[in-house]
């Protein structure tokens, strides 16, 4: 019988170096941190919450070529595991009561 830990599993694929994100520059972190992580996770983003002169021009295309390169590659690869545990066969466990 196979058991998954859902905790363990999402700790190691946070581990892999797959899901770690590439060396940016303090602007382009900082739009990762305040708006584009915020923006994933459903939170409301006003522009005034944002700190313009925390980040450039070329910040914003930085995020673009990050967004494009990395996170839409990660997220097809992440529908495809979605699928992948949506089809596996439930498990049957015989249960002993005391």
């Amino acid at each position: 019988m196979l058991t998954v830990s859902v905790k363990a599993l999402v700790e190691a694929i946070q581990d892999t170096e797959a899901y770690s994100l590439p060396e940016m520059n303090n602007g382009t972190e900082y739009l990762y941190k305040n708006l584009y992580s915020r923006l994933v996770h459903g939170d409301t983003v006003h522009l005034s919450d944002l700190d313009f002169d925390a980040f450039e021009a070329e910040d914003v295309g930085e995020m673009e070529g990050l967004y494009n390169n990395i996170f839409c590659a990660h997220n097809s690869q992440a529908s495809r595991l979605r699928a992948e545990f949506r089809n596996m066969p439930a498990a049957i466990v015989r249960t002993q009561y005391v």
